[in-house]
């Protein structure tokens, strides 16, 4: 099936249009921005408000819970920086695939796979759950993301502005949550047939975002909450963003980080951070623009799994008080016990 190719002036109104007629009825408070080069139409959403109104949406407001290591918990708290992992690094290989599979057979909307592979390197998340007794006490997330219950749950919230460059929304897991991937699918259809054949160029890659917040069934117990960020670049290049590094990962493989740092380290961070960006000649105003656009993350409490032992809670406890003291850190220190009760560390 051979494309047709729309000059800007008959293309812009037809991107116009398709925002209104496919976008806005699935996402009624989507923003795109659309972009026209040589005839190649893409563009990207707004992250502000995009999952408003839909069954993505989760209240920035509240507070969020993520396991952990201790030992991932003591290097966020002397590095004074979470990190969001780019998708390649992700046990899930069907990440990103799982909603784009709609799109597979679909001669209109079709994308290579390769490209949505290419593009993982580009997308980074970080995970957590909606704060619930379930949540706090499921076994499934102790023993899989919790260190076997000798690691810890970090309960956090979101420290941002109005206009950010990112993403919190709710998993979408299995065929019946795929409905809103579905609607846009055959609204861009009809929109093909209805309008001279207009079309997106790598649909799939359009919507990336959107495929980010879909997964298997098998990994409901999760309830997860996903904060995401994306960061285009040419392929075959490294990333030139100032909070964006590459490391070693256990698996010996060397992938892409997005640091996101701790609201408490803000007053200090300039300096700090103009150490660790000099090598991409970043300014401390830079990071001022940063913090206008990322968030940050304020620790509220920290809870020890109920294999932690009570020998073991003593020295773990004195070294966390350690650190808060040192960087000023204002959250509590908990622990969760064999009863799967919480209790306050005295």
């Amino acid at each position: 099936m051979e494309d047709k190719i729309f000059g800007l002036d008959e293309a812009w109104p037809l991107m116009e249009k398709f925002e209104k007629d496919v976008f806005k009825q699935v996402f009624p408070n989507s923003k795109f921005l659309n972009k026209y080069s040589a005839g190649s139409m893409g563009g990207c959403f707004a992250y502000d408000g995009l999952f408003n109104s839909t069954p993505y949406e989760i209240g920035l407001q509240q507070s969020f819970i993520h396991y952990t290591s201790l030992q991932s918990l003591t290097a966020i708290l002397n590095n004074g920086y979470f990190r969001f992992s780019e998708f390649r690094h992700f046990e899930d290989k069907d990440e990103l695939h799982y909603a784009k599979k709609l799109c597979s057979d679909n001669e209109i909307l079709k994308s290579s796979s390769q490209k949505i592979d290419d593009k993982k390197e580009c997308c980074f998340a970080l995970s957590a759950c909606i704060i619930s007794d379930e949540t706090m006490k499921s076994s499934f997330m102790w023993e899989k993301y919790g260190n076997k219950g000798k690691g810890v749950i970090i309960q956090f919230k979101l420290n941002y502005n109005k206009s950010c460059h990112f993403i919190c929304g709710k998993i979408q897991y299995g065929y019946k949550d795929l409905k809103p991937i579905k609607q846009l699918i055959e609204l861009a259809q009809k929109f093909y047939a209805e309008n001279n054949k207009f079309k997106y160029d790598d649909f799939t890659e359009v919507i990336l975002e959107l495929l980010a917040y879909h997964k298997f069934e098998k990994f409901s117990e999760e309830s997860e909450v996903r904060m995401f960020f994306r960061e285009d670049k040419p392929s075959h290049e490294e990333h030139n963003h100032e909070a964006i590094y590459k490391d070693i990962t256990s698996d010996n493989e060397a992938r892409y980080f997005f640091r996101t740092f701790l609201t408490e380290r803000k007053a200090v961070l300039e300096k700090e951070a103009f150490e660790i960006l000099k090598d991409l000649e970043k300014t401390k105003s830079s990071m001022k623009e940063y913090f206008e656009h990322y968030p940050t993350i304020d620790i509220q409490k920290i809870i020890l799994g109920n294999n932690v032992t009570d020998d073991q809670k003593f020295e773990i406890v004195q070294l966390l008080q350690n650190l808060k003291n040192k960087y000023n850190y204002n959250f509590e220190i908990l622990y969760i016990n064999k009863e799967n009760e919480i209790f306050k560390y005295k």
